[in-house]
């Protein structure tokens, strides 16, 4: 057991989490709350997000290589406007040429 644990409360800035998991060597970091209640954990792929002026396969792209099944989407501040998961990728390749076509 290592006794010295990185951690990041609920509010702690995107930014600063991403800051904490290189110099430590971690891959992600307990969330607890002011009573160092754990609330969950947070790792390195749960950080990846895209913005909305990106293009599907981009998003595509960077889901294969994490891993992972679903993308926050952001702002340029980094907060929160929505989310795009596989299922939404796939949708837009499954569409007929004429769909495709009319849009």
């Amino acid at each position: 057991m290592t006794g010295d644990v990185v951690r990041v409360h609920p509010m702690t800035p995107f930014r600063e989490v991403v800051r904490l998991l290189e110099p430590h060597r971690i891959s992600g970091v307990p969330v607890v709350d002011h009573h160092d209640k754990v609330l969950g954990v947070i790792s390195g792929t749960d950080l990846v997000t895209i913005h909305p002026e990106q293009h599907v396969p981009d998003a595509a792209r960077v889901m294969e290589r994490r891993g992972i099944e679903r993308l926050p989407v952001v702002d340029e501040e980094d907060r929160l406007i929505g989310i795009a998961t596989r299922r939404d990728v796939l949708r837009v390749f499954l569409r007929t040429d004429g769909d495709i076509r009319r849009r």
